[in-house]
């Protein structure tokens, strides 16, 4: 198995140098080639990384005339998108934002989108289109759906395109780019970034006079009391999600995560890490202060439960924030946002949505249209506009100078919680066990929570036994 190159986004240079051959237009070309490379342009790519990673400034890329760079756009030209965004404020963004580089963009190319259900089944769906040899030109995928397309040889190496437009990686804030590169090459770009945050009934966490919670244990003895002063009211609720919403509060307690930081073993099951907060959301769920997620709609059943009073507090996706702003003005109740507390203080993982630009079976032309609307997403017009009207992080450090941004968390401080929580946030450790071990976890905590067939030590165990199956190669 290759190893995912983390690299932070802070200590990249964009002035990356790569010596490539351009591809012709319209060849039809492999990942490799479509980013114009050769076996000998891969190498010098590699070292071009590794040498901009040991730099803290950004440098103008050089010109000599030895360096060729892929064409640009010579003709107009479709090509498609495929995203998870069904309705709300983050369809009507992406939405815009297609039409708004339709009618600017020089080049004559139409970029039409898709929605093609969550991350999980846009995955699935791209994965059974390689086989077919119908995949669109851009992909939105999670963080485990990157690396997954970069080992199946899937993207394309976007390094060249980066080298020749001076494209700054190191902009991108806080660690984004931490699934960006792959084997010494860029297929990835941050998008529609996330890290989940404290969402809560501020009028009752006023009545009983409470500030957010610092930790998790006092989230849950606040939780509590909400419970023992409103009986109709749950103190607090949580959706099953393994490497979002629970691997933060495992990290806390001393594990690596849900898998080993070499993605090689299961982690959190022999140190008591997953038995302690199993146990103590299990134990929340039998004093009926604690909600169990629904089996079906479980998001949209706890958020609904929130503006009706049922609920005081959850943790989601900041992505999500401009419609629960919205839902929660409209029951009249006042919303609190907060970090998310995890044992002993604060953490959180980064999530989200990724650019991926698919270079198997796609012509030159086609990648470097696909890389024209990348670079429109990512501008910081775009990325400000984005996160002003969706409560997505602003992915780049200079678009939190605009004043779209500025004015933004000026008059709805709420905003600037997940761009300031960023400091605590933590990554997923890849491996390609993920997909199938995220499963057998979500499995596990549905037997404790949902119909509590299992107590947390027969959970931890059953997940000892799938892990042998699991990561046995």
């Amino acid at each position: 198995m290759k190893n995912w190159k983390r690299v932070t986004a802070c200590l990249l240079s964009a002035g990356m140098v790569c010596v490539l051959s351009a591809c012709g237009n319209g060849e039809t070309s492999s990942t490799t080639a479509a980013a114009g490379t050769t076996q000998a342009a891969t190498t010098k790519a590699a070292e071009t990384t590794a040498a901009a990673a040991a730099q803290t400034t950004t440098a103008a890329p050089e010109t000599t005339a030895a360096v060729e760079y892929p064409d640009y756009v010579t003709e107009p030209i479709t090509i498609e998108m495929w995203h998870v965004n069904a309705s709300g404020a983050n369809a009507d963004y992406i939405n815009q934002a297609i039409e708004e580089f339709n009618a600017t963009n020089t080049y004559g190319i139409t970029v039409e989108g898709s929605y093609q259900g969550a991350y999980n089944d846009l995955l699935a769906k791209v994965t059974t289109g390689i086989a077919a040899g119908e995949t669109p030109e851009i992909v939105i995928l999670a963080a485990e759906g990157m690396p997954t397309m970069a080992e199946k040889n899937v993207l394309a190496d976007m390094s060249a395109y980066v080298a020749r437009d001076g494209f700054d990686m190191s902009n991108f804030a806080g660690g984004m780019t931490d699934i960006s590169y792959y084997d010494g090459q860029i297929v990835a770009f941050p998008y529609a970034r996330s890290t989940a945050l404290f969402f809560y009934n501020k009028d009752i966490w006023d009545e009983l006079g409470f500030e957010a919670p610092t930790s998790f244990e006092e989230l849950l003895t606040m939780a509590k009391a909400v419970t023992e002063k409103h009986p109709d009211v749950y103190g607090f609720g949580l959706q099953f999600s393994p490497f979002y919403l629970q691997e933060p509060i495992i990290r806390s307690l001393g594990a690596d995560g849900m898998i080993t930081a070499d993605g090689t073993q299961a982690a959190a099951l022999d140190d008591g890490s997953l038995l302690k907060f199993l146990t103590d959301w299990r134990q929340g769920v039998d004093e009926g202060y604690i909600v169990p997620p629904a089996v079906t709609a479980a998001e949209s059943t706890l958020k609904d439960m929130l503006y009706k009073g049922q609920l005081a507090s959850a943790i989601w996706s900041c992505g999500g924030l401009a419609n629960i702003i919205k839902y929660s003005n409209e029951a009249g109740m006042t919303l609190g946002v907060s970090y998310f507390p995890v044992y002993g203080g604060y953490g959180s993982e980064g999530g989200g949505g990724n650019l991926g630009i698919v270079g198997r079976d796609k012509t030159q032309q086609e990648i470097a249209a696909a890389w024209e609307f990348v670079k429109f997403l990512t501008s910081d017009e775009q990325a400000a506009t984005r996160a002003a009207n969706t409560g997505f992080l602003p992915i780049t450090k200079s678009c939190t100078e605009t004043e779209i941004i500025k004015k933004l968390w000026e008059e709805k401080p709420q905003y600037k919680v997940a761009y300031e929580q960023l400091q605590y946030c933590g990554n997923v450790n890849w491996s390609k066990y993920v997909n199938e071990w995220n499963t057998y976890l979500t499995q596990a905590m549905s037997y404790v929570i949902q119909d509590q067939s299992m107590t947390p030590q027969e959970a931890i165990d059953y997940l000892k036994e799938q892990a042998k199956i699991v990561f046995s190669d």
